[in-house]
């Protein structure tokens, strides 16, 4: 694997080149000062799909997903979630709010549509860039999404594998 490393004054790209694909990781200057980094499959941004990683995760594509846009002819855009990898903390986000760091990236990539997913913890995200950008999202789906947590009516953990269970469980003896 190589590095190449492009820089201006908003950006900087890197780009890991493997025998499979050529991936780009990318930091993107947020109008707030943050840093979002994303994975760029591609510059067919006319079909292109925002993914949300789960929880937890980076903005890293699985093997899957790269094959699968490969075949299908599709740019896939990938970010990194406030505080995971190099994207910057927001302090007090919500989930709605990743919808205003979703615009940046797609004014950035000049890209006027797209649809959007999210598997686990990232099926929420993906929702709401679906209700909040209705003219850019065509289309959101949740995969495996969680539900809010803390609500009296809803056991977080319930249906849970055994892995899940092991790793919230401990995540939510440190709150």
């Amino acid at each position: 694997m190589t590095n190449h490393t492009e820089a201006d004054s908003t950006n900087v790209r890197v780009i890991a080149v493997d025998e499979r694909t050529d991936v780009a990781i990318e930091h993107l200057r947020l109008s707030d000062g943050r840093t979002l980094e994303y994975s760029d499959t591609g510059s067919n941004y006319q079909d292109t799909i925002n993914a949300h990683h789960g929880t937890p995760g980076t903005g890293s594509p699985m093997d899957y997903e790269l094959a699968n846009a490969a075949e299908l002819g599709i740019c896939l855009i990938y970010p990194t979630r406030p505080g995971y990898a190099s994207s910057s903390r927001h302090p007090g986000r919500s989930v709605a709010s990743v919808a205003n760091d979703i615009k940046e990236l797609l004014d950035h990539l000049e890209i006027t549509r797209c649809a959007s997913y999210g598997t686990s913890g990232g099926g929420p995200h993906a929702l709401a860039c679906g209700a909040l950008l209705p003219d850019r999202v065509v289309a959101v789906a949740s995969i495996s999404g969680v539900g809010a947590y803390g609500q009296d009516d809803l056991d977080f953990l319930e249906g849970m594998g055994e892995d899940n269970l092991d790793e919230f469980g401990l995540a939510l003896q440190l709150k």
